[in-house]
């Protein structure tokens, strides 16, 4: 058990070591009471996606501004539907929200 404790606290006095050359000592008091509480943090799984991979620099640019062009007349025609605007057709190639249903709650 002594030998076992004494190596112990060898690597533990080797990490220390090693934690002082690195510069990760103990926080201080006005450093901790400076740190934000809530630290802004996002996940790895939820970070930046690859959306077309191409060996060729321009028709991968050319895809994406085609997507984003796509998108954005999506989100224009479903803000017209929003608003009862049903005669704006949706893009092509693409697939539409189902339409409200139509039926009289009074009858």
């Amino acid at each position: 058990n002594g030998e076992i404790v004494k190596g112990l606290r060898e690597k533990e006095a080797q990490n220390e070591r090693i934690r002082q050359e690195k510069g990760l000592g103990v926080i201080g008091r006005k450093r901790l009471i400076r740190q934000p509480l809530m630290k802004p943090h996002q996940p790895k799984k939820y970070g930046r996606k690859i959306f077309v991979q191409s060996k060729f620099k321009e028709i991968r640019i050319r895809i994406i501004n085609e997507a984003k062009a796509i998108d954005a007349l999506c989100k224009y025609v479903y803000q017209c539907w929003k608003r009862g605007e049903y005669s704006v057709p949706w893009p092509p190639g693409t697939f539409p929200p189902p339409l409200p249903p139509r039926a009289n709650a009074l009858a």
